[in-house]
């Protein structure tokens, strides 16, 4: 769990950036909510943004710790179900999904020969469910690109022309989504999902299963498939969508431009939560340099801190 606080004079803007939330991460956010009774309640603003979804079970857990500062916590969700449940409670949130904030100068469509029929960008675990490929893998040329490879037991079933393992380059990853024609997203819960915005901003249709996390927000009937989890109906959808792209039904320039239109409108509510709550703390300041500069920016192709600020005194960060 990361713990980000952007400072401005008196004031601060306290973000939690977490892979999940979790039983040990608890237990850390009940010891820095005994922390905040040392600072002026009018003078802060919490926002928790985890990076995997965030279920109604856990939020309460929160919402139980963080009770005397419920009017001033608030949310960055990356799934509207995430949303709905927290409308429920009455707490402020905002739906961006992450994966809005990819570099879309680097991931991009390539005029190049296709060598495989699918790929699939991810790390290899058990929760990105590369055993739904079985049957795939031994018919179709299938390229993985894996940023950590946990285990090789993952892959034992798939027969697979070939496998890049981790640190490969953005600009090569590139390459790779380009020389593919499908890309595969696997997972049941998730997150916002990276893998598969570069695959649409790459003009690539995706086959994905039915998922908690919130990458549904970027797919349609022109760009995906989503079916259920079981290696059978991995194998239809595959079928189904290698056919449509025989009869040419899929045009890449319209996934990628569909895309960033989305992506586009999801940034643009993210800016508006923030700079509202950088308002009700009277922080003014050139709100479009700041977002600009510290928050759309990215490391090797994917958003800084999965979009979020890094802990700065927001006076000092034009330099």
């Amino acid at each position: 769990m990361d713990i980000n606080c952007l400072e401005y004079q008196d004031k601060k803007i306290i973000i939690y950036n977490t892979t999940s939330i979790k039983h040990n991460e608890l237990m850390d956010l009940f010891a820095f909510s005994k922390r905040l009774k040392e600072f002026d309640s009018q003078k802060i603003r919490i926002i928790f943004s985890p990076h995997l979804y965030l279920d109604e079970e856990f939020l309460k857990k929160i919402l139980e710790i963080f009770e005397e500062y419920r009017d001033i916590t608030y949310f960055i969700n990356n799934d509207p179900y995430e949303s709905e449940i927290q409308n429920f409670y009455s707490l402020r949130n905002v739906c961006v999904n992450r994966a809005s904030l990819i570099d879309k100068n680097i991931f991009y469509i390539q005029k190049t020969e296709k060598k495989y029929d699918a790929v699939y960008t991810g790390r290899v675990n058990a929760y990105k469910r590369f055993n739904l490929l079985s049957d795939i893998s031994k018919q179709h040329n299938l390229a993985i690109v894996a940023q950590r490879v946990y285990s090789q037991d993952f892959l034992k079933d798939l027969k697979i022309r070939q496998v890049i393992y981790e640190h490969v380059e953005p600009k090569k990853v590139n390459e790779i989504l380009n020389q593919a024609s499908i890309g595969f997203i696997l997972s049941k819960s998730e997150g916002s999902c990276y893998a598969s915005a570069e695959y649409l901003s790459c003009g690539l249709p995706v086959i994905s299963t039915f998922n908690f996390g919130g990458r549904n927000l970027f797919y349609n009937h022109e760009n995906s498939i989503i079916c259920e989890g079981s290696s059978d109906s991995v194998h239809i959808a595959f079928s189904k969508i290698m056919q449509k792209i025989k009869e040419g039904k899929f045009d890449p320039q319209k996934i990628r431009s569909d895309f960033l239109n989305k992506a586009l409108y999801r940034i643009s509510l993210y800016k508006s939560f923030l700079q509202s709550i950088m308002i009700e703390l009277d922080i003014h300041i050139d709100f479009d340099n700041f977002f600009k500069k510290h928050v759309y920016n990215f490391d090797e192709g994917r958003p800084v801190v999965h979009g979020l600020l890094k802990s700065g005194n927001i006076t000092g960060m034009f330099d």
